[in-house]
Parts: C-alpha cells; sequence; structure tokens
C-alpha cells in the first residue's frame, strides 16, 4: 500500500526544498538591506539636519525597517542549522 515512490526520494526532495528556502531567505535579507540602505542614502543626501520634513523622516524609518528584517532574517539563518549540517552530525555520532 505505498505510493510507489521510495521514502528516500521523499526525503531528497524535502531536502531541496529546504535548500531552495533558505537561499530565498538569504536573498529576502540581502535585498531588505540593499533597500534601506537606498532610503538610508537617500536622506542622508541631505546636508543639515534642520531640513529634515515629514518624508525624510518616514525614509529613515524605512531604512531603519529594512535592517531590521535583514537582521532577522540573518539570524534565523545562522541560528538554526540547514539539511546538511543535520547529517554532518548524525554522520559524526556514527562514526564515533
Amino acid at each position: 500500500m505505498s505510493s510507489g515512490q521510495p521514502e528516500d526520494a521523499d526525503s531528497t526532495k524535502r531536502e531541496q526544498r529546504q535548500r531552495r528556502m533558505r537561499r530565498v531567505q538569504v536573498a529576502m535579507a540581502v535585498f531588505a538591506a540593499c533597500m534601506g540602505l537606498v532610503a538610508f542614502f537617500s536622506v542622508a543626501g541631505n546636508s543639515r539636519f534642520e531640513t529634515y520634513h515629514t518624508l525624510d523622516v518616514i525614509r529613515l524609518m524605512t531604512a531603519g525597517a529594512g535592517f531590521a528584517v535583514a537582521l532577522v532574517l540573518l539570524i534565523q539563518f545562522f541560528k538554526f542549522p540547514g539539511p546538511r549540517s543535520e547529517d554532518k552530525k548524525e554522520k559524526e555520532q556514527g562514526t564515533s
């Protein structure tokens, strides 16, 4: 009563999907950081602080949000191991 596919094929697809999601997560972090940099440098171009207007403050908040999103995504990327690191741990435990 099996589905016709070996269990290894399902785990391989799951690992490929996890790797792809990790790449997407890093790409999203880089994109958010770049958007934050663009917003920050557009405001930083003003020479005097007194000339900042409401729109400039909103741009600064956008820059901060972009950096915050990038930071959270990168922390998640490095905190939670990927499928390869889990395989390495299993191999190390099996050989010792």
